[in-house]
This record gives structure tokens, sequence and C-alpha cells, in this order.
């Protein structure tokens, strides 16, 4: 059986078609850590408006770690009914962890 296609013409498109599938999986497991900037904006755009970052400040802060910061997120994201997903709760966590508490995250 011959090919129709001569073997100059089919180089592109097997280059692009491995392009592809490079970008595809770079991209999904980058899809699958904490999207901070993303914590961010959600934050800015249900939080805020309750209250600034200087919340973070105080000496009686009641996250004392990781976890804790989550279980805070998780509670206010109930309160507010913020249309939150279980994604968008750990990038909340992420960005606030790293924006303002600075604890070791869990392992995993």
């Amino acid at each position: 059986m011959t090919n129709p296609m001569p073997r100059d013409s089919r180089t592109p498109l097997l280059v692009r078609a491995l392009l592809f599938a490079a970008v595809s999986i770079t991209c999904s497991g980058a899809a699958l850590a904490q999207d901070t900037q993303r914590g961010r904006l959600l934050y800015e755009n249900t939080c805020t408006g309750c209250h600034s970052r200087s919340v973070f400040a105080r000496k009686d802060r009641i996250a004392s770690n990781y976890d804790e910061i989550r279980r805070q997120v998780e509670r206010w994201r109930a309160q507010t009914g913020a249309p939150w997903t279980a994604s968008e709760i750990e990038d909340v966590t992420a960005w606030l962890n790293q924006a303002a508490y600075r604890f070791k995250p869990p392992p995993g």
C-alpha cells in the first residue's frame, strides 16, 4: 500500500502533533498545582468587601497552621455563599498562606 502523502509532507504534521502533545502534558501538570493568582483574585473579589488584608497582621490570628487557614477559608466561603469549588478553596488557601502566613503546606 502506498502512502498518498510523500514523507516530506507528513513531517510538519508529525512535528505539530508531538509539539501539541508536549504542551498538553506540561499544561495539565501545571493545572494540578494550586493557582495562587486565581486565589488572590477570588479573595479580592469576595472577601475585601468586608475586610482588608490588615486582618492577617493581627496578633490574635485564628490560623496557626496551613490546615487552619483552609478551615477558615471554608468557613467564610460558606458564610458568604461564594460558589467556590474545592480547587478554588485550595487556591485561596495557598494564596493566603503565601501572602500572609507562610506556614509549611501539608505534603502532597
